[in-house]
């Protein structure tokens, strides 16, 4: 459900017969709205497609394994661009991962924010160009 390109324009056709007419308008709209369109979502599919990176992905707060797999199984499938979520390392007070985004990581928590583990909230405290700081609340 993302717009990937917007373009404006407008065709006429004059023909005796309306239908034909608004047909051949349609078809002239089209032919111009092509090019323009075709450009803008090549250059989005192609940013997306060349753009992936690893954002360094920190969660506060301690994580039972079955939360930390619905996290991981919920930015594999529902986050747009996501590769692969690898857990780095494990302490007491954060688990911290390695995520292959093909996008931005502004891009990444703007989808994440929406998103719930259960009965948490997902909260986004930080985030720069590589890093991503997270914390679940109820």
């Amino acid at each position: 459900g993302e717009i990937l390109a917007v373009a404006d324009e407008t065709a006429v056709s004059p023909h005796i017969d309306g239908n034909v007419g608004g047909r051949n308008a349609i078809k002239a709209l089209a032919d111009k709205l092509s090019p323009m369109l075709e450009k803008s979502i090549m250059a989005k599919w192609t940013q997306e497609a060349a753009g992936a990176q690893t954002i360094e992905v920190v969660v506060k707060g301690g994580l039972k394994p079955a939360q930390l797999n619905e996290l991981k199984s919920l930015m594999q499938g529902q986050i747009r661009g996501v590769e692969r979520v690898d857990v780095r390392r494990k302490s007491k007070d954060a688990i911290y991962l390695d995520v292959r985004v093909k996008g931005s990581s502004r891009d990444f928590s703007q989808a994440l924010e929406d998103k719930k583990i259960g009965d948490l909230n997902i909260d986004v405290e930080e985030m720069t160009k590589a890093k991503v700081v997270l914390s679940l609340s109820k």
